[in-house]
C-alpha cells in the first residue's frame, strides 16, 4: 500500500497549501480552513475554490488512521462554518475513529464559527489559541425551492437535523450548565441536567441568540478543554513531526 506521502503528492498545491502539505504528512495534521462544505455544497463554484472540502478532510483522517492507529491525529481549525450535512459527515468520521481507539484532537487557530465549533467540540482533547474567536448559533438549513405540498415534510427534515445538532452539543459540552449559570441558577448535583433530551432542550434555548465566546468562556462552557498561550509546549507538540510506522 502506498504511503500517505505518496498518495498526497497528486493533490492540488497553491500558496495556502504549500507549507501545510509538509505538516499534514509529517505531523498527522488535518486542516479545516475556510467554510465547512462538501462537493455538493459549492454552489456552482469549482471544488478547488474551497481550501479543504469535507470529503478531503474525511479521507485524510481515514488515511492517517490506516497509517498508524496509536498516534493522535490533529484537526486544525480556522473556519467560518457552513453546511450542517458536511459537518455531520466529518463528525461521524471522527466518532467512528474514536470508537476504534484513534485519538483526534482539535486546535482552533483563529476563528471557529457555527458548524466548525460543533466539529471542534467532538474531538478530545480540544484546544484553542488565546486570541481565537469561537461562535455558535441555532442551525439554519437552506432548502431549494419546493412545492407548497412538501413544506411539512421539509419542516420535519429540518427539525430532525436541528435535534441531532442539539444532541451532539448536549453530549460533548457543558453548554446546558453554562446556560443555567448565566441565568443565575446555582446547580446542585441532584439538579444537574443528565437526560440527553433535557440537555438538548437547554442547548436549543441557549442558541436562540447568537453566541460568541472568548477562549476562556468556551472552556467554561465545555466546548474546549484548554487555552494554549504563546510559549505553551503543547503548541510545539501539535506541529511536531512524526516518524511513520514502516
Amino acid at each position: 500500500m502506498p504511503s500517505l506521502r505518496e498518495l498526497i503528492k497528486g493533490r492540488r498545491v497553491g500558496p495556502l497549501h504549500t507549507p501545510w502539505i509538509h505538516f499534514e504528512t509529517r505531523s498527522r495534521i488535518a486542516l479545516l480552513l475556510g467554510q465547512v462544505a462538501s462537493s455538493t455544497d459549492t454552489g456552482g463554484n469549482p471544488v478547488e475554490s474551497i481550501p479543504h472540502i469535507a470529503e478531503e478532510i474525511i479521507g485524510t483522517l481515514m488515511l492517517f488512521a490506516q497509517e498508524d492507529r496509536e498516534k493522535p491525529i490533529k484537526l486544525l481549525i480556522n473556519s467560518t462554518g457552513g453546511s450542517i450535512q458536511a459537518g455531520f459527515m466529518i463528525i461521524e468520521t471522527i466518532e467512528h475513529l474514536q470508537k476504534g481507539g484513534v485519538g483526534i484532537l482539535s486546535f482552533i487557530m483563529g476563528e471557529s464559527y457555527s458548524m466548525a465549533t460543533v466539529i471542534a467540540a467532538c474531538c478530545r482533547p480540544r484546544y484553542s489559541t488565546s486570541a481565537s474567536t469561537i461562535h455558535i448559533h441555532m442551525p439554519t438549513i437552506g432548502i431549494p425551492r419546493m412545492r407548497e405540498a412538501d413544506a411539512e415534510s421539509v419542516k420535519e427534515f429540518q427539525k430532525g437535523l436541528s435535534k441531532r445538532l442539539y444532541e451532539i452539543l448536549a453530549s460533548h459540552t457543558r453548554i446546558p450548565e453554562y446556560h443555567l449559570k448565566r441565568q443565575g441558577l446555582v446547580l446542585k448535583n441532584r439538579s444537574r441536567p443528565t437526560r440527553l433530551s433535557e440537555r438538548a432542550k437547554l442547548v436549543r434555548s441557549f442558541l436562540e441568540t447568537e453566541q460568541f465566546f472568548s477562549p476562556e468562556q468556551a472552556k467554561e462552557a465545555g466546548i474546549i478543554d484548554d487555552v494554549l498561550y504563546p510559549g505553551d509546549k503543547r503548541i510545539n507538540d501539535i506541529y511536531q513531526f512524526v516518524v511513520p510506522q514502516e
